[in-house]
């Protein structure tokens, strides 16, 4: 999925990011652009990428959309994550190690 197709899919399973609609299309700012669920783009100033990518309720809200489960980790000891959260954990490691957003979110 490219960004744009991520934040609709977020925006699927719930995902509220500013209180603003045009006509009865819920609009997602990014940097200077404004993203509307049929594409077109309006230039603004707002909300910006990495404010969404470290929103909690952005990678809960993509989950439900994807259907994320839990995911069981460890060998004697196991530890539960919700599938939510072990995905914003990769993500904030695929950036760590150089990659970027969008090819992170290609592989969904």
């Amino acid at each position: 999925m490219t960004i744009q197709q991520t934040i609709s899919r977020a925006m699927d399973g719930g995902y509220k990011t500013w209180p603003i609609e045009w006509g009865n299309t819920p609009l997602v700012k990014c940097g200077k652009r404004a993203w509307f669920r049929n594409g077109i783009t309006k230039r603004d100033t707002s909300l910006t990428l990495p404010e969404i990518f470290m929103d909690a309720s952005f990678w809960q809200s993509l989950g439900k959309a994807l259907g994320w489960k839990k995911i069981i980790i460890g060998g004697k000891i196991k530890f539960a994550y919700p599938g939510w959260e072990y995905q914003w954990h990769r993500f904030i490691d695929y950036l760590i190690f150089g990659k970027n957003a969008e090819e992170f979110f290609k592989q969904f």
